[in-house]
């Protein structure tokens, strides 16, 4: 359910072969939409809905806004009872796994090597960072620059392969990226040239 196919590994024909539910089913979004990325998910979501489905849909607000504690969103959740869940935000996913609803888990950082483990038995949406930073650089070698910079996040796994995947392509065509890292919680930038 995306434009850019290039960019994102889906590992599921469709929405309905990952969630084996009936049409009018009740789906519970766990999708931040601060994020284009987050956003672009929900509209490929809603798209493939309107097509496919008379699904209904929750979406609460994020977590990182305190509205309501983690016990008491479960509560909420086991109370609407959902037929299937979709989630991208890591915060909470250990417990929406343990109600053993079918789940598509399309996460942005997976920190924790046995919730890596325990989310590769549900069908998912991966991000192949390496992809996008060559199609960054080639974008910008087409275009005809000659001097390149790459902005990242210190410490961020995504981050550090787009990063390497994109100064390794600058490097093959002859030149090179001078890049800045910004530490993930501080928020100010420390720049250095990379030859």
């Amino acid at each position: 359910f995306f434009n850019d196919t290039a960019t994102t590994e889906i590992y599921t024909l469709s929405l309905h072969d990952a969630l084996p539910i009936y049409k009018d089913a009740r789906i519970l979004l766990q999708i931040n939409s601060s994020s284009i990325y987050g956003r672009s998910l929900l509209k490929g979501i809603i798209k493939y809905a309107k097509i496919h489905t008379n699904w209904l849909f929750y979406h609460e607000v994020p977590y990182y806004l305190g509205k309501i504690n983690t016990q008491t969103r479960i509560k909420k959740i086991q109370e609407w009872n959902p037929d299937g869940i979709i989630i991208r935000e890591a915060h909470s996913i250990e417990q929406l796994l343990a109600l053993k609803i079918p789940t598509i888990a399309c996460p942005n950082v997976i920190v924790q090597p046995d919730l890596k483990k325990q989310l590769e038995k549900y069908p998912g949406i991966l991000t192949n960072c390496r992809e996008i930073g060559k199609m960054a650089a080639s974008y910008f070698l087409e275009k005809g620059y000659q001097n390149f910079a790459f902005t990242g996040y210190k410490k961020t796994q995504w981050s550090t392969i787009r990063e390497q995947s994109f100064c390794e392509s600058i490097t093959k065509a002859g030149y090179k990226t001078f890049t800045s890292s910004t530490p993930a919680k501080i928020g100010r930038a420390s720049c250095r040239e990379r030859v």
